[in-house]
């Protein structure tokens, strides 16, 4: 993000005081405070491996994004973060490390933090016992991998432009299914392809992918053309957006 939120500034100032920290705990956070920690994760490189107790609504909340659920995802690939069910009776976000508790005390666009009472011993029992849960997003790094492998070299760095241009302003909110047609029609690939690799990554039903693509032709930015001898068609995009870049084409997904 071009400026951090001040979640992620209190987030970051605690992790980096964590720095000697093999381990440590963030008790049921908020989705505000979920994603800031997600946020400053993966943009550090020395941090203390991280077991996340979350409810299941915050969870929910980080799912439905999908520029922090992917990079919650690479973290969780990695081996930095486990996630896992909280359903205990201690309601207040909470950062744990041996030598270290910080509460952050979540006001709608305000956070500070105050000291906790929240023991690491007590942490660790709750961790032993608590289920481990799955995020269910694709991390962006195996996404990008995918397309490489599959698509021109074209679409792999389209998709990164979009999806680094949505997180520049700030917004988690973004279609990666909508971005992913944006670049194979830029490459001119074959639907069915598109359709079958997007099914295949688990971003969407193929319903999802035909409903986006159709929203896209009537908008009037993907045209498509057909394969001669097959049963489906190339996507393209029209002339107004052929030269479009990256920010031009996160304007085009928020009018879907």
């Amino acid at each position: 993000m071009s400026e951090h939120s001040p979640h992620e500034s209190a987030v970051a100032s605690v992790v980096e005081s964590l720095s000697g920290a093999a381990a440590a705990y963030l008790v049921d956070p908020t989705p505000r405070v979920l994603r800031a920690t997600v946020a400053v994760y993966n943009g550090v490189q020395t941090a203390p491996r991280l077991g996340l107790l979350t409810a299941p609504s915050a969870l929910a909340a980080l799912r439905d994004r999908f520029l922090p659920a992917s990079a919650a995802a690479n973290l969780t690939e990695r081996g930095t973060v486990t996630l896992a069910r909280y359903d205990g009776p201690d309601r207040l976000p909470t950062l744990v490390a041996p030598a270290t508790t910080v509460r952050f005390a979540d006001r709608g666009d305000e956070v500070e933090t105050v000291r906790g009472t929240l023991e690491f011993a007590r942490c660790r029992q709750l961790w032993a016992t608590a289920p481990r849960v799955g995020l269910q997003t694709p991390a962006r790094r195996r996404l990008t991998a995918g397309l490489a492998e599959r698509f021109p070299p074209t679409v792999p760095a389209t998709f990164g432009e979009v999806a680094a241009a949505a997180g520049e302003r700030g917004d988690a909110g973004f279609d990666a299914v909508a971005a992913v047609l944006l670049a194979a029609a830029r490459a001119g690939c074959r639907n069915d392809r598109v359709s079958d690799w997007l099914t295949e990554a688990g971003l969407a039903a193929e319903s999802t992918v035909s409903a986006r693509k159709r929203r896209l032709e009537a908008h009037e930015v993907v045209r498509t053309a057909p394969v001669g001898g097959a049963r489906t068609h190339e996507l393209h995009l029209t002339g107004a957006y052929a030269d479009s870049d990256a920010r031009e084409f996160v304007r085009v997904i928020d009018r879907l």
